[in-house]
């Protein structure tokens, strides 16, 4: 079976915000397959979508690249290949915390989504 759970962060200029993440327990070891994330504001450039294992970052992508609400009304599209899954597939240990976070650069960021897992057997 494949789970989600709700996602969000928004960094002020200069910053990174990180959501409270996603942790593996002994009662539900947790698999990461993927985390769903939209933009809901124009994005920055420099501005950064990270996923971090505990204290390692293990993806960062420019915020252009990921699909933003902003866009939806408008005929030339603020992200360029409109990515809304980034595929992870992380067995995330017992008693560690996967995040996702935003890293502003001139201007506030927002994101939202969703962390996609299982349950480790």
């Amino acid at each position: 079976m494949v789970y989600f759970q709700e996602l969000s962060a928004t960094a002020a200029v200069g910053a990174t915000d990180y959501d409270d993440g996603l942790r593996s327990t002994a009662e539900n070891p947790k698999t990461l397959l993927s985390v769903l994330i939209q933009g809901s504001t124009l994005p920055a450039p420099g501005s950064m979508v990270q996923i971090w294992y505990e204290k390692e970052k293990i993806a960062e992508i420019p915020l252009a690249l990921i699909d933003s609400m902003v866009a939806s009304n408008v005929v030339n599209m603020w992200s360029v290949n409109r990515i809304n899954e980034i595929e992870v597939g992380f067995d995330i240990p017992v008693g560690a915390t996967v995040k996702v976070a935003i890293k502003a650069t001139v201007r506030q960021q927002d994101i939202y989504g969703a962390y996609r897992y299982k349950i480790t057997e």
